[in-house]
């Protein structure tokens, strides 16, 4: 219920349709990594950038997309030193929030050349498929 005592809007149910209407509206997966990442950017207060990461699997590569050079190129620097906040949560399956890029010593590797790209600060979600992480979503 909101303030006024009205049913609020069931704000998962708009985003599956959301989803749902950038997928069948699409041609290809890479095209749909990449509508989500722009609507992700679009629709989280604050965010600059975004990156989605989907894991490999036996019979498929790592997909990527993104909404700029800029996450383009912080993707590549975690996937360079093969760590950091992105692939820590896809590999543990829960969010990873970086506050400050300059003080977090999680990821030394990362922090260093993310500080050199002009990082300030991030947020990664898991995407979740039957309770396992089967992607990332990088703000």
């Amino acid at each position: 219920m909101d303030t006024s005592g009205q049913r609020a809007p069931d704000r998962n149910a708009n985003v599956t349709v959301e989803l749902q209407s950038l997928l069948l509206g699409t041609d290809g997966v890479e095209v749909f990594l990449a509508e989500v990442a722009r609507w992700a950017a679009g629709t989280v207060e604050h965010a600059q950038s975004c990156g989605v990461t989907v894991q490999a699997t036996p019979t498929s590569r790592m997909l990527g997309a993104t909404t700029d050079e800029f996450a383009r190129r912080m993707d590549a620097v975690q996937y360079d030193v093969d760590d950091g906040p992105c692939l820590h949560c896809l590999r543990a399956g829960h969010p990873v929030l970086v506050e400050d890029i300059a003080s977090d010593r999680r990821w030394v590797a990362f922090a260093r050349r993310g500080r050199r790209e002009g990082a300030a600060a991030s947020l990664s979600v898991p995407l979740m498929v039957q309770g396992r992480a089967v992607g990332a979503l990088n703000l």
